[in-house]
């Protein structure tokens, strides 16, 4: 079992940066009357047939363990069982990860990382109407990539555990996920784009407690539960926005296999 390619494809935009050496200097030739040579800066060199084949290898082994950890959990999915789906030896794997541990957090920050650059595109993250615009949005993408949802959910209930290699990152993601949603509700309501009475706090953890809800409900039939239209539901029975949220974007929702 591999991501799917929506996920494949964000994949790859996000690891481009890896691909070249901005640091790489050549020598320029300055004027005649000076005659003193100069250190200038090099166009990006084109990544070299080792980088390329551990940058690719790397990424197989994360697809791997994704899958792994979202069908058995952290604890359950060994790293042979990685390693054989990426098609090389526990030795191999050691390689470029030294343990398990590594592996995970490595994971997670991808994962991370490639929510941020679809949240802000290059731009400013979203601010107060917005922002639950991007919330409902959200849910839709997460429709499209059942093998990440999985294993967020899987890891977010191990987690929980003392000890878990993931506890304290999912205690970060929520704080965040509470701070920004809060923040947004006040901003939304400055704006006068929502209702002022709200409690911003307790509302942000409404909503994200109806998510993480969804999300298993929807794991364990798909066909019964629009966790986009569900979340585009509730928002907007608690915020009462003075505008109506839009329905997931059509970009979001075209690649819905339902």
């Amino acid at each position: 079992m591999t991501v799917d390619d929506a996920e494949r494809r964000v994949v790859e935009s996000t690891s481009g940066s890896s691909r070249t050496n901005p640091s790489a200097t050549q020598p320029s030739r300055d004027s005649a009357s000076s005659g003193e040579s100069r250190r200038s800066a090099a166009p990006p060199r084109p990544e070299g047939v080792y980088a390329q084949r551990t940058r690719i290898r790397k990424q197989e082994i994360l697809d791997s363990a994704l899958v792994a950890f979202s069908q058995k959990g952290f604890y359950k999915a060994s790293l042979a069982d990685v390693a054989s789906a990426a098609g090389i030896t526990a030795a191999g794997l050691l390689h470029h990860f030294k343990t398990k541990e590594a592996l995970l957090v490595e994971l997670l920050a991808q994962r991370d990382l490639i929510d941020r650059q679809i949240a802000t595109t290059g731009r400013e993250r979203p601010r107060g109407r917005a922002l639950l615009q991007h919330f409902v949005d959200t849910m839709a993408r997460n429709m499209t990539r059942p093998v990440t949802t999985q294993m967020y959910a899987v890891l977010s209930a191990e987690g929980v555990t003392e000890g878990h290699p993931a506890r304290q990152w999912f205690m970060d993601c929520y704080d965040g996920l509470r701070l920004a949603l809060s923040t947004a509700l006040a901003e939304a309501g400055a704006d006068g784009d929502i209702a002022t009475d709200l409690d911003a706090d307790a509302t942000a953890a409404a909503i994200i407690a109806v998510m993480d809800g969804l999300q298993i409900q929807w794991l364990y039939d798909p066909e019964s539960v629009d966790m986009a239209t569900v979340t585009h539901q509730v928002i907007t029975a608690l915020v009462h926005p003075t505008v109506p949220l839009e329905p997931a974007a059509a970009a979001t929702v075209a690649g819905l296999s339902r």
